[in-house]
């Protein structure tokens, strides 16, 4: 992730352990709560420069455990697609993908209230090929998602955290400087562009050392992080960003506003990573290249003030542990009285009903039931000694195999109250329900 004090010229904040518990503990104090699904986010602005902190509640003790810390910039630059996606990664807590080694380059790990995104972009070049653009983001505030919103849009506040960077004036200039850059860092990109650098270079290097041959990149280069990016952007603007401790000023840096293929981002650096002969050119127009951390924050908008609670969150919440794992998510948009039944079994009280909604979700494995899929209820026969679990119009999930003709086994249904918090969730095989999923599989 991107705790990158240094950016800001701010590493004596953090330069010893008891340094930065006094930065956590003021971040607490007086920093602006964000409450995630599964824990806490912590803001804290120093001027220009934001401080966040990741904590959660561990279950068995109650306490509040601090899990790490993340740096942003007080940007406006939002980047909003609905071509994105999770990067593949491993989370305490959770199951890791499907089918793919713990040491695999392109898996990301991190704690439970840490994301990595990744923007696409693809343009048609001829009938047989098309270029595809991916931006890795490191996502801040990121538990304020659900991360199975259908058809939303993510938006993210962005910013970038350089490892070097250069400005120029010519192409000429850009592209002799890349060139004797080492590999990975090496390309010369078109105007706006982002390359997976950290991504190549660690395939490179697992897939060298599993079949013995040389890595492209040797060890007198320092390694790349799966989230580090080559970007090649244009200045829009460039200013001097400042930091503050309350009315005391500590630090400035450069704060320069760069535009790329997937919109703006605000890169901030120390002035003395640019090389003397290049600081004249740090103006409108001219080239940036930068080795990077793209950060994004996903604490905006309708998630300003932190995770949202509704039914359609709440089956958002079910789709992601059904896929992944990680009942745990769904405490904190759970009422205290909370329950969860299972055909004839249920449990009241957070505790019993995600032990219970996890047991569940091992069954539905161990059958390979693997599938599940939104829909809502469109009939119901009123027959049977008991009421019927919900009536005609009610959203659901839909659990099951996943073969065409759309058979499922059972639905999950989520009863919310007025703030949006579970109530009940229940998983049934009820007869009387009848069902269609939102995206039919017809095998074609």
């Amino acid at each position: 992730m991107a705790a990158r004090f240094d950016s800001f010229g701010l590493e004596d904040l953090v330069a010893r352990p008891e340094d930065a518990f006094r930065l956590c503990a003021l971040a607490m104090a007086q920093g602006q709560r964000i409450r995630g699904y599964r824990g806490d986010y912590y803001r804290l602005y120093l001027g220009d420069a934001i401080v966040n902190l990741r904590t959660m509640t561990d279950p068995e003790t109650g306490e509040e455990e601090l899990l790490g810390m993340d740096t942003h910039a007080v940007s406006s630059c939002v980047w909003e697609t609905k071509d994105w996606g999770l990067c593949p990664q491993e989370v305490d807590g959770e199951r890791p993908p499907l089918g793919m080694p713990s040491k695999d380059p392109y898996i990301c790990h991190g704690d439970p209230l840490q994301r990595w995104a990744m923007y696409t972009q693809t343009k048609r070049i001829s009938e047989d090929r098309t270029d595809v653009w991916t931006a890795v983001v490191s996502v801040v505030n990121a538990d304020v998602l659900t991360w199975q919103s259908l058809g939303e849009p993510l938006r993210l506040n962005m910013a970038a955290f350089p490892r070097w960077v250069e400005y120029f004036t010519s192409e000429e200039d850009y592209a002799a400087a890349q060139r004797k850059k080492p590999p990975y860092e090496n390309l010369v990109l078109a105007p706006g562009d982002i390359y997976e650098a950290g991504t190549w270079a660690m395939s490179d290097a697992f897939m060298a050392d599993r079949d013995h041959w040389p890595r492209r990149r040797g060890p007198e280069h320092p390694p790349l992080e799966r989230d580090d990016v080559l970007l090649r952007g244009v200045v829009k603007d460039a200013k001097v960003g400042e930091t503050y401790m309350g009315m005391e000023p500590m630090t400035k840096f450069l704060s320069v506003t760069v535009s790329t293929r997937f919109g703006d981002v605000e890169l901030c650096h120390p002035f003395e990573l640019v090389a003397e002969e290049q600081k004249d050119n740090v103006k409108p127009g001219a080239i940036v290249s930068t080795l990077c951390t793209l950060s994004g924050d996903a604490a905006i908008g309708e998630y300003a003030g932190g995770a949202v609670y509704s039914e359609e969150k709440a089956l958002e919440l079910l789709r992601y542990f059904f896929w992944r794992g990680g009942a745990q998510r769904l405490r904190g948009a759970m009422r205290s009285d909370g329950a969860v039944t299972f055909l004839a079994n249920r449990q009241e009280g957070p505790d019993s009903a995600l032990a219970l909604l996890e047991t569940v979700g091992q069954q539905l494995r161990e059958a390979d039931l693997l599938q599940c899929k939104p829909g809502t209820v469109t009939g119901v026969d009123e027959g049977g000694e008991t009421p019927a679990p919900c009536l005609p119009g009610k959203r659901c999930l839909l659990l099951g195999d996943g073969l065409p003709g759309d058979h499922y086994a059972f639905l999950c249904l989520v009863d919310t109250d007025s703030l949006g918090r579970i109530r009940e969730i229940t998983i049934t095989n009820d007869s009387r329900l009848d069902y269609e999923p939102d995206f039919p599989n017809t095998g074609a």
